[in-house]
């Protein structure tokens, strides 16, 4: 059984649960991904990303994920955004979102706003099964692999998120549509679930020049455990940020990001799991890019925040 097999394998295996959603490294840099109330501060400005991810590099057929997002005020108390995510494994799973975000903001207290959101657009998802190579031949001579999959469903999500110039708490879930994927003669079954989110970081000022930042993402998937991320970063002079990301499913992450100039910002991670599957592979490599412009010179900022 070759690399890609067991790769393939064993990601057909987990869809069997369901159907895992991309995640980044950086997820504390494109939080609107995960959650359409996702604010920014500052209300003349418009913010764009994009992300690429290569995951467990090193084994044929490995997971790549691209993302493209942006995120801007519409008037003083709404705010809209959009994203495109792309996911390929081994060029025999794909699934591709196209979203766009709606958000509320709400002043609670002068540094204090609470943002409601929601999330719409569609998700499509390709499976050709029949196409791998399994140890008795094709996929499409084994009755558990010889049908594929190819389906675009609606997707609508929904989500909170409470801010202020230190500190962020979100809780959302992308989708809230749960889409059968499969079921062969066999009744054997596979489903698009539910996944739901709670975000919260800080931003903490040792010095002018020194913030600490950390933050966690928690991650439920139903049929599937909790999984936990934990960040720390460094901000030095506003312009370097340094930091270490840890997964509780037994991964750590490097993560590195430059601000270029006040309009763009670079960045970059390592990632390497202790496991069995980390062995097998180079580790996870992600880059992203970070851009923004301001509409307009007087600016609606309610302040200057650093995520």
């Amino acid at each position: 059984m070759t690399k890609k097999l067991f790769f393939i394998i064993f990601c057909w295996v987990s869809c069997a649960v369901a159907q895992q959603r991309p995640q980044f490294s950086h997820y504390m840099y494109n939080l609107s991904m995960l959650n359409p109330a996702y604010s920014n501060a500052d209300k003349s400005v418009v913010e764009f990303g994009a992300f690429y991810r290569n995951q467990w590099s090193g084994i044929t057929g490995s997971p790549k994920t691209g993302l493209l997002f942006g995120h801007g005020a519409l008037n003083k108390n709404f705010e809209g955004g959009f994203s495109i995510l792309y996911d390929n494994i081994g060029n025999d799973i794909q699934t591709t979102n196209a979203t766009v975000d709606l958000s509320h903001v709400i002043k609670l207290q002068k540094e204090l706003r609470l943002s409601v959101g929601i999330k719409t657009g569609i998700s499509s998802y390709k499976a050709a099964f029949n196409t791998l190579t399994l140890a008795s031949g094709l996929g499409g001579t084994d009755p558990l692999f010889k049908e594929n999959i190819n389906m675009a469903d609606l997707v609508f999500g929904a989500g909170l998120f409470l801010f202020s110039k230190e500190f962020y708490i979100g809780l959302s879930s992308p989708n809230l549509i749960k889409s059968e994927l499969y079921k062969n003669t066999l009744q054997s079954e596979s489903s698009l679930e539910n996944h739901y989110y709670a975000t919260a970081g800080y931003v903490h000022e040792v010095h002018q020049n020194l913030k600490v930042k950390p933050s966690i993402l928690v991650s439920y998937l139903e049929n599937a455990p909790v999984s936990v991320d934990i960040a720390a970063n460094v901000l030095i002079n506003n312009k370097l940020e340094l930091g270490l990301g840890y997964n509780f499913s037994n991964s750590l992450n490097a993560l590195f990001k430059f601000n270029v100039s006040q309009n763009i910002a670079l960045g970059y991670s390592y990632g390497k799991m202790f496991n069995s599957l980390g062995s097998l592979s180079n580790g996870s490599h992600e880059f992203f890019m970070l851009y923004n412009f301001r509409k307009e010179r007087s600016s609606r900022c309610y302040y200057n925040r650093f995520f």
